[in-house]
């Protein structure tokens, strides 16, 4: 009995020794270092396809391209982003038949669809769109939510329903779409403060993770349905595409792990 139980114990601190954790690649230590590759995976469920083509002679999902390129403008290891421009180049899912989506429901989505995975040198960012809305702290539905980031993945969600709430003019609906995507993305590489070190104060501490700037997409209130509004029709008007402030961008340029 005592030599099996001594070969047991051998047996299982040798297997401690050789357990390790799985990395975690979906961090900004590794997006702004050894990450040479970014690519987007889009998936839909049926009735909530994102909008596609070209509207004023700007490709719709050139405006996500052009921000994410903007981040990483000025590293020194330059980053090959890949964005999807068409419906045939994304996925889609069956309907899920839910009307309310939990962050775990929509990371259970992933699981299941997603096919690409963040490694040190390659990036996975997945955006899914569903239908129905976000839970609310009750629960419930809450229809002023477009979309959300869950926090330490580099999973989001879009809600199209709101999104098709959001104006009734089609042109502001399909920026409302492309701001929001730009803004989670945000969150998912760690701005506002909340691992992208700031190199000058500007974040609204009042409300999280959000820039003081009401000119940049990271402003808490363009984060909802009715304020995001104003934001892109000031953008329509600019011709700008990258939504990103100055203070954010530099945040992100100037960041070496």
């Amino acid at each position: 009995m005592k030599r099996k139980s001594a070969v047991l114990f051998l047996f299982l601190l040798l297997l401690g020794q050789c357990s390790t954790e799985v990395p975690d690649y979906d961090d900004p230590a590794v997006y702004f270092s050894t990450m040479q590759e970014l690519v987007v995976e889009i998936a839909y469920e049926p009735g909530a396809e994102p909008y596609v083509g070209s509207t004023r002679a700007i490709e719709l999902w050139s405006i996500v391209l052009d921000n994410l390129e903007a981040i990483f403008a000025t590293r020194s290891q330059p980053v090959t982003v890949t964005v999807p421009t068409t419906l045939a180049e994304m996925q889609e899912i069956p309907d899920q038949n839910k009307s309310v989506w939990t962050a775990n429901d929509v990371m259970a989505l992933a699981s299941q669809y997603r096919k690409g995975t963040s490694t040190q040198t390659k990036g996975d960012f997945f955006i899914v769109f569903v239908n129905g809305n976000a839970a609310g702290d009750d629960g419930q539905a809450d229809n002023s939510v477009l979309g959300f980031n869950i926090t330490g993945t580099s999973v989001m969600v879009m809600f199209k329903e709101v999104v098709a709430g959001s104006s009734s003019v089609a042109l502001v609906r399909k920026f409302v779409e492309q701001s929001t995507i730009v803004h989670e993305m945000g969150h998912a590489f760690g701005l506002v403060n909340n691992g992208v070190p700031m190199t000058t104060s500007h974040q609204d501490s009042a409300h999280g993770a959000h820039c003081t700037n009401q000119d940049c997409v990271m402003y808490y209130l363009n984060e909802g349905a009715g304020d995001l509004k104003t934001f892109v029709q000031n953008y329509l008007i600019s011709g700008e595409t990258v939504m990103f402030g100055s203070e954010c961008l530099n945040d992100t340029r100037s960041y070496k792990p």
